[in-house]
């Protein structure tokens, strides 16, 4: 059952693959990678091709990524509200030009992320398990108590 790490990365890619095609039309989903791709100056999961498949209509009839993969004319102002997301130009990049176009995914850049803050990561993990430890002990003694009189 155990996997080698390229597995395990192969999965986590096919994932956020899946995610993409099957759920970016979902308003939570779609912010989500959004901000990720905004943050990171990238565009989908392994690149933008990651988009040829998804669900989601976009707005322009003519658009095959999120404005978000895009390089923009407004950055700051998209990280605030990814919604409003401003090519610089918006027909190069939906024809997906290179020079206009986010080309590396997603992927590499969250896994550097996680790797960066993997300390922090860990350690609010670790802080989640003691605190259910002790309420776990504190409900067994609470429990073992009830009923009983002083």
């Amino acid at each position: 059952m155990s996997e080698n790490p390229t597995e395990v990365e192969d999965n986590i890619v096919k994932l956020l693959q899946e995610n993409i095609e099957k759920r970016y039309n979902e308003e939570t989903v779609r912010t989500g990678w959004d901000l990720a791709q905004l943050e990171f100056e990238c565009c989908g999961a392994v690149n933008y091709m990651d988009y040829n498949n998804t669900a989601y209509n976009f707005p322009a009839s003519d658009q095959t990524v999120p404005n978000t993969c895009c390089k923009l004319s407004n950055r700051e102002a998209a990280l605030d509200d990814p919604s409003k997301a401003t090519p610089n130009d918006s027909a190069k990049c939906y024809s997906r030009d290179e020079t206009e176009i986010y080309t590396k995914g997603c992927k590499d850049s969250l896994k550097e992320w996680a790797l960066k803050h993997s300390t922090i990561i860990i350690g609010v993990g670790i802080g989640i398990a003691v605190l259910e430890i002790f309420s776990i002990v504190w409900a067994c003694c609470f429990c073992r108590n009830i009923g009983k009189d002083d």
